[in-house]
């Protein structure tokens, strides 16, 4: 696997933007604001809900926080529901709001089956899941692993609750999306392909010549 870039994949998320009417950003998981105040300059209106009320504190009240965004302190899988009755056109959701050192939720670590039942009544949804490979084995402690489903099941329930999306992963992100947007997946996948991998075969170069320079050394050496 190449090198994994471990945030919001910009140029995917404005990919969808440029070809379909999509109003809404949502977010689960507000950590410091970031997301959501990018998403804001592209989209209509953005929420973003944050267990943590000192993050929620800290990032409502961002001095560069658009008047477009709406901050809910709350549990995603309570939360979300009531925002998802509220939309009225497609949304893009951005679900990160399971739980990582420095953030709320230790309590129950990965609503993240609620939240997709949450958003399951809005079948044209684009989904992002954050941090892909946490569902790709067992997590190690401080983590309670029985609190994350494996990427099968993850697989399987957006299978039940989505049946006309297509599922794939695209770096540290799971991706669902309504079939008729395979098309901007496919151009990103193939556009960025080669700056994915290219990175690992850099690194494999500076590997081999870090190798060939100690063996170099360690034959001198023993002259």
């Amino acid at each position: 696997m190449g090198v994994v870039s471990f945030s919001i994949p910009r140029e995917l998320v404005l990919s969808f933007t440029q070809k379909h009417p999509i109003k809404y950003f949502v977010e689960t998981g507000t950590f410091k604001g970031d997301s959501s105040i990018w998403a804001s300059q592209y989209f209509e209106k953005v929420y973003t809900i944050e267990i943590d009320e000192t993050l929620h504190k800290n990032a409502s009240s961002r001095s560069d926080a658009p008047k477009n965004i709406t901050f809910v302190l709350g549990n995603s899988k309570d939360q979300l529901a009531n925002i998802v009755k509220e939309i009225d056109a497609p949304a893009l959701y951005w679900l990160d709001g399971h739980w990582c050192m420095g953030a709320g939720g230790k309590d129950h670590e990965c609503p993240l089956a609620d939240e997709l039942k949450a958003i399951q009544p809005r079948q044209d949804s684009i989904i992002l899941i954050d941090d892909a490979r946490c569902f790709l084995g067992k997590l190690p402690p401080p983590h309670n692993a029985e609190d994350w489903p494996r990427v099968d099941d993850v697989f399987k329930l957006f299978f039940e609750l989505f049946p006309q999306h297509q599922v794939t992963i695209i770096q540290d992100v799971i991706v669902a999306f309504p079939k008729n947007m395979r098309q901007e997946v496919d151009n990103y996948w193939v556009k960025n392909f080669d700056n994915f991998y290219n990175e690992r075969r850099k690194l494999e170069k500076i590997s081999l010549y870090k190798l060939f320079k100690i063996k170099l050394l360690q034959l001198f050496s023993r002259k």
